[in-house]
């Protein structure tokens, strides 16, 4: 019973813990900064989303931001390939599964802020519509 429960317990922490939540460096400068890097574009999507769903305005700064985070973004995604080559071949073994399991988390990010981008994109157009 206790062995049930702890199962359960740690299958419920494991569906409640962000996805997104930014992994620790895996000691490999090339593959942290890379996943640094987008976690910082990840973070910036969150923050202007969030701002946008509860305003409904978006600044020429803001506007401005999110093309230059965009820009960064789609580096990322063609530097993704290239590490994603590499990674197989690090050493030791361990190394090579942290470095690919880190490149996996680093694309859902990059997946997941580009989708903020453009869902706040679509609620402002959304009220544009509404406006006309």
């Amino acid at each position: 019973m206790l062995i049930l429960f702890t199962i359960e317990f740690s299958l419920l922490a494991q569906e409640e813990a962000n996805p997104y939540e930014r992994p620790k460096n895996i000691g490999i400068d090339l593959f942290d900064d890379f996943k640094n890097s987008a976690f910082d574009c990840y973070d910036s999507s969150v923050i202007i989303k969030k701002k946008v769903l509860k305003t409904k305005i978006i600044t020429p700064e803001e506007q401005e931001e999110i093309k230059k985070v965009q820009s960064t973004i789609d580096t990322l995604y063609r530097s993704s390939k290239s590490l994603q080559i590499k990674a197989p071949n690090l050493s030791p073994d361990s190394k090579a599964i942290a470095a690919n399991n880190l490149i996996q988390k680093t694309i859902a990010a990059l997946d997941k802020a580009t989708l903020n981008f453009r869902i706040t994109f679509s609620v402002l157009e959304d009220l544009e519509e509404v406006e006309e």
